[in-house]
């Protein structure tokens, strides 16, 4: 969403977000976790998140989803992105925004360990969503399921759960013939997985 003239929060996120401390790489640098944290103290926590614009909310929690994500605190990235869903004025951001963050929780669910609810809230974004926005997060849905294939052993095999979620993506592209034939093999690995779904074009 849009807006006419940029928050001081706003212009505080993104002082803190990208002009001041990334590393060459595009990584936050540790202090990041430590500037960030004041905005959150300021306007999240509490009965303060009412009193902040949802739109300012929404920066501040995806900040610190990402800096969670970035430290590998992957319950700490869910409560940060889930946190915005508590604002009152929650329906003033996008149903496409809304699904966005919550592929956000689901990633950091599956990262954490936690495929059975990952998989679970991953079918029911998808199935909640209006065409033109299933469309939009449909290729970031399988994103996600392709970075965490990557990072997981390759000849480890994949959770039955992740596979059938795989499995339905790709049923959805025409063309797709010879790399459901691999993930339906019993039973596909994580390579198998992450091969599928880098050669698919979304």
């Amino acid at each position: 969403m849009s807006r006419r003239k940029p928050s001081p929060i706003s212009l505080e996120w993104k002082r803190i977000a990208f002009d001041a401390l990334r590393e060459d790489d595009g990584r936050y640098k540790p202090e990041e976790a430590e500037a960030w944290r004041n905005p959150w103290e300021n306007h999240i926590e509490g009965d303060r998140l009412a009193r902040t614009d949802v739109l300012d909310a929404q920066l501040i929690c995806n900040l610190g989803w990402s800096l969670a994500i970035q430290q590998e605190r992957y319950t700490e990235a869910i409560d940060r992105q889930g946190r915005l869903f508590e604002h009152p004025d929650i329906e003033r951001i996008s149903s496409w925004e809304q699904a966005d963050h919550r592929c956000n929780i689901a990633l950091a669910r599956l990262q954490n360990g936690d495929t059975t609810q990952a998989v679970s809230d991953y079918r029911s974004i998808l199935t909640g969503l209006a065409a033109k926005d299933i469309r939009s997060i449909r290729p970031l849905v399988r994103n996600h399921l392709f970075h965490f294939a990557e990072q997981q052993s390759s000849s480890s095999t994949v959770p039955e759960s992740l596979q059938n979620l795989a499995i339905n993506m790709l049923e959805l592209y025409s063309g797709q013939k010879r790399r459901l034939r691999i993930l339906k093999a019993q039973p596909p690995t994580y390579a198998a997985l992450a091969a599928a779904l880098q050669t698919h074009q979304a």
